[in-house]
């Protein structure tokens, strides 16, 4: 669990993120509403590697919100659209928030099965989302951002190795390793990436940023998960987990709404 919310962390101040960012703001570059649609994007890629909605917030929504509003939507329909984009950020495999190495614990399901499973959920969610931007920048009739505003896809496009730690966290799963182990290479890669763009003294502070963010992630984690813990050993303990449900269903004569 820690491995993942230190990979969130390397994503965010690796620069990785702002690629995440700048490369849906020049895919919907000239379109009305297009700043929407990249908060919508930029969300999504971000959830795959950090899992955070607040760090998702934080990152995409400081250059997607400023746009959105540039292009009319109104301040509570941009910190909307940003809100729910970011919170979908917590259902995008492979990360999900680091919920689905617990749920794999739990479950004894393999990780890579519910990834797999997790990701037409997530899909629908940021489809959703989408449907809901276009139908309001269609009655809204939005003028387009300047494209002068907006970074060149051919130019983003030359930082697509950001997309490495993505593409070796789910091709050291699709082996058949575990998901520790394939978020620890994930890692790696992007400690490496870090490395190349800052050969000289800016390596160290940035590694120590990463380390320092994911631990008091993990420490936040960590906290909640002992309060989970707790109260499902009092459920189990006492027994209400089993006679909840057939107290329900006696006391529902039937009614399938009860």
């Amino acid at each position: 669990m820690a491995i993942f919310l230190a990979l969130g962390s390397f994503i965010e101040h690796s620069g990785s993120a702002q690629f995440f960012i700048d490369f849906p703001m020049a895919l919907f570059r000239g379109m009305k509403a297009g700043g929407a649609y990249a908060a919508v994007v930029a969300s999504g890629l971000m959830g795959m590697g950090s899992g955070s909605p607040v760090a998702n917030v934080v990152t995409t929504g400081t250059f997607t919100i400023p746009l959105m509003k540039r292009s009319g939507f109104p301040a509570h329909v941009a910190g909307g659209i940003e809100a729910a984009a970011s919170t979908g950020g917590q259902l995008m495999p492979p990360v999900m928030g680091a919920v689905a190495f617990v749920m794999a614990q739990f479950t004894g399901v393999p990780y890579f099965k519910i990834i797999g499973y997790a990701a037409i959920p997530a899909f629908l969610f940021f489809l959703t989302v989408g449907f809901g931007v276009y139908f309001r920048s269609v009655h809204m009739n939005l003028k387009a951002v300047p494209v002068s505003d907006l970074p060149e896809l051919r130019e983003v496009i030359k930082g697509a190795d950001n997309f490495l730690p993505i593409v070796v966290l789910v091709g050291v799963l699709a082996i058949g390793y575990t998901a520790s182990l394939a978020a620890f290479w994930a890692v790696m890669s992007l400690a490496g990436l870090i490395l190349i763009r800052n050969p000289n003294k800016g390596f160290f502070p940035i590694i120590g940023r990463c380390f320092a963010d994911g631990g008091r992630k993990a420490a936040e984690f960590a906290a909640a998960m002992a309060c989970i813990s707790i109260f499902v050993k009092v459920i189990m303990g006492t027994g209400v987990g089993l006679k909840l449900p057939i107290l329900i269903e006696e006391y529902s004569r039937g009614n399938l709404v009860m």
